[in-house]
């Protein structure tokens, strides 16, 4: 695996921004993530807030161990009850065979974030995955998209059922075991193509988030990853949901004010504010924001004591929970997180929340030798892998001219034979000239398409052809969107091992905010 950064990959604006060191964004964002200092700030903030440590711990464990995790994950989870351990965290919906690579990408750069600092530091640090389970957007989790052997985007999706119930209460529909099988076999062949099949497939009926979560621990097996749901301990978290029930407008108030903090600096703000509350409640199995006028706190809250899982916060209340609960000075995310991170800096005020810093997650396309070997033929540097499909066909040069003359010269030869042959029927009735007429266009249309086949097959023996070009173009920007955007992750493991994701996280480097190209290499590991 070799890495190398490049600077011709699309990047998100104002994440460049804070990776360069924006001093606004930065005093939004629990500090630059390039100082020490401001992890040392952040450590000191969690210090002075008490954690339900035991009870995290032992709950974190259970359900970890309840999912096949590994020794060193389940040691980590009974490590955060100790004072002076403290998690780096992420977190992502719980999406169909783990969603897009970005997912994966986020545990990979939590895991390297937590390994780093526990060296600088000199506190251990545990990678903590939030499932977001409690986020009702079921199409954004019932799919994903991955390039077959042939380099065609192909598109798998199981029905989750109608919109409004939270992950957390799905189970995996009777279907998803099939969708799941069709995904193998689009996969590219490879050494551990079996065990994707038998390690990584849903059950039916498990639940929805156990099937990620089990996933997650897998493919990190070696890194001490560990998985967190807010179920786990929703009874801890209802206390600070009913208050926010007790004054729904505060926090709604709070990102108003972010949002005219942003707008002073020419920045949108992506968390709408005109909301009677960031808080929902689950109603007949659909996920609905509370709204004072319409529901009845006291029933709300009486209800919540029995079922403390029925209360959760909206996106943006969700990451303060998340500070409030979890002794997480470090969390890690992308573009869409950072945006709506930065409204939140008065409501982490207001609630008296720990600011953690946060880290941007990697960002990266995966190369395998396949595509590498592709791009060397083409001759095609870094400023042109990331052109797009017209671009590159553009790049592919044309036939042999002294290779296509001589066919098209034996072609003209056959067709004077038939010409010959045709004169000799001349004087035929016309049931066999026009016979003779469909033949003759026939042939000319069959030779020519036997010219360009044979003279794409040419290319293509060189490695320099259409398909060639196409492949490149949708590695690295399938559908024309960034690969970790698009392409499931299970994509590269048949050829490169289960293990891949947990070299990953050994190899990157978490304070590279560049985008990476990872070479996968010509050799697929042993194991894994």
């Amino acid at each position: 695996m070799r890495i190398a950064v490049t600077p011709h990959a699309p990047a998100d604006a104002l994440l460049a921004r804070y990776a360069a060191g924006d001093a606004f964004l930065a005093s939004r964002l629990g500090g630059d993530p390039r100082a020490p200092a401001s992890f040392h700030a952040a450590l000191a903030r969690c210090r002075r807030r008490a954690f339900p440590r035991a009870e995290l711990a032992e709950r974190l464990h259970a359900a970890n161990r309840a999912l096949g995790a590994a020794p060193l994950s389940l040691d980590n989870a009974r490590a955060l009850a100790a004072p002076d351990v403290f998690a780096v965290a992420c977190g992502q919906q719980p999406g169909f065979a783990t969603g897009p690579l970005y997912t994966l990408l986020k545990a990979a750069t939590t895991i390297a974030l937590a390994r780093r600092l526990t060296q600088q530091l000199g506190v251990r640090c545990v990678p903590l995955f939030w499932i977001a389970s409690d986020d009702h957007d079921l199409p954004e989790i019932e799919g994903c998209a991955l390039l077959d052997a042939h380099a065609e985007l192909r598109r798998f999706r199981v029905d989750l059922g109608p919109a409004g119930p939270p992950a957390a209460r799905l189970c995996v529909p009777e279907a998803a075991p099939a969708v799941f099988e069709q995904l193998a076999a689009a996969l590219p062949d490879g050494p551990h193509l079996e065990r994707v099949r038998a390690e990584l497939a849903p059950r039916a009926g498990e639940r929805w988030p156990d099937w990620f979560g089990r996933t997650l621990l897998r493919l990190f097996a070696s890194s001490g990853l560990v998985v967190f749901e807010p179920r786990h301990v929703a009874d801890l978290l209802l206390p600070l949901l009913l208050r926010e029930l007790e004054a729904p407008a505060r926090v709604p108030a709070a990102l108003q004010a972010g949002a005219r903090a942003l707008a002073q600096r020419g920045l949108s703000a992506p968390l709408r504010t005109d909301l009677p509350s960031a808080v929902f409640h689950v109603e007949q199995n659909r996920r609905r924001r509370v709204a004072p006028g319409r529901d009845d706190a006291r029933a709300l809250c009486e209800r919540a004591r029995g079922e403390p899982d029925a209360l959760s916060g909206d996106a943006g209340l969700r990451a303060i929970l998340q500070a409030l609960i979890l002794p997480a000075p470090v969390v890690t995310g992308g573009p869409g997180e950072l945006a709506y991170w930065l409204q939140l800096s008065e409501a982490f005020d207001l609630l008296e929340a720990p600011r953690p810093v946060f880290v941007p997650r990697t960002h990266a396309t995966l190369v395998e030798p396949r595509v590498r070997r592709a791009s060397e033929n083409l001759a095609l540097g870094q400023a042109e892998l990331f052109l797009g499909e017209e671009a590159l066909a553009r790049r592919v040069p044309p036939p042999d001219p002294e290779r296509d003359a001589a066919l098209r010269g034996r072609a003209q030869d056959a067709l004077s034979a038939l010409d010959r042959f045709a004169r000799e029927l001349a004087d035929a009735g016309a049931p066999v000239r026009g016979s003779l007429e469909k033949l003759q266009a026939a042939f000319q249309a069959s030779l020519d398409k036997l010219r360009r086949q044979a003279l794409e097959e040419e290319q293509e023996r060189a490695g320099v052809s259409l398909r060639r070009a196409l492949l490149v173009a949708r590695a690295f920007l399938p559908a024309g969107k960034p690969q970790d955007r698009v392409l499931s992750g299970l994509q590269f493991l048949p050829r490169h091992g289960l293990d891949l994701y947990d070299r990953l996280a050994a190899t990157i480097d978490p304070f590279e905010f560049g985008h990476l190209l990872v070479d996968l290499g010509d050799t697929e590991p042993a194991h894994g």
